[in-house]
């Protein structure tokens, strides 16, 4: 994204347009149009959160997860990629199978996540030879 790309997703996410959030807080994490600045990204992400913007709550729930910007906190991630992933997001289920302990619970959020576009989850389901196999660490990329 270029720094005018930037700028007119920044004022549409000023304008409450909460998804356009989403896209700020993750060019912030990433430098993206500017350096990085994570604090932004944290408080962009927190409001939009609050205003129940799924891809928001789940950008939150991946820093809660990855401790990007605050302490690494598996609790508090669970239930804002849970609301993420229920509200579509197909990257947050893939994020939420990584965190389960019953392998089919897991493997339903894998496949969830792949029904829902999300090509990394896909991958995995055509990788892996058990579904007990589905989501480990190797095979789950956490990253904006």
């Amino acid at each position: 994204m270029q720094k005018q790309g930037l700028v007119r997703v920044e004022r549409a996410c000023n304008l409450g347009y909460d998804e356009s959030c989403s896209n700020v807080a993750v060019a912030a994490v990433l430098g993206v149009g500017g350096p990085k600045n994570i604090p932004k990204a944290v408080a962009v992400a927190k409001a939009a959160c609050a205003r129940k913007s799924a891809s928001s709550c789940g950008d939150l729930g991946l820093m809660e997860l990855e401790g990007i910007g605050m302490p690494k906190d598996a609790a508090a991630a669970k239930p804002l990629l849970t609301m993420s992933c229920d509200g579509g997001v197909a990257k947050s289920c893939l994020y939420l199978a990584r965190m389960q302990t019953d392998p089919a619970v897991a493997a339903e959020l894998v496949k969830k996540s792949c029904d829902g576009g999300f090509g990394s989850a896909c991958r995995i389901l055509a990788d892996a030879a058990t579904p007990t196999a589905l989501v480990t660490p190797a095979s789950s990329p956490t990253s904006f």
